[in-house]
């Protein structure tokens, strides 16, 4: 598991992103024991460029991906909903191939 604070949302040096990005690709395409990945994003900011990115890696790499929304509480239900839908018509204009995405929310035990 790789946590990445600061790589899509909050502030942190373009320097480091771009390293980080660098090594990601890397990682992601040819790590031959990687089994999926799992894209834990806010769904208030769904989908920035940096976690399009990575699913382009995911998909080059032949990796299947789940996504997880995170903060669903945050939102209510209809806003929920619609955000995950506009997700997934991202993710097929993206072409990835194989996807399963959700919405998570802990304060609320919402997913």
């Amino acid at each position: 598991m790789v946590d990445l604070p600061g790589y899509g949302y909050a502030a942190v040096p373009l320097e480091m992103k771009k390293e980080w990005q660098v090594e990601l690709e890397e990682y992601l395409v040819s790590r031959s024991s990687l089994a999926g990945l799992v894209l834990m994003t806010d769904i208030r900011h769904p989908l920035k460029f940096f976690d399009e990115q990575m699913l382009h890696w995911a998909n080059d790499g032949e990796l299947p991906v789940h996504i997880l929304l995170t903060k669903a509480d945050k939102l209510k239900y209809g806003a929920s909903k619609n955000a995950l839908l506009e997700t997934r018509k991202r993710l097929k204009k993206i072409g990835l191939k194989l996807y399963h995405s959700v919405v998570f929310g802990s304060q609320k035990r919402r997913s």
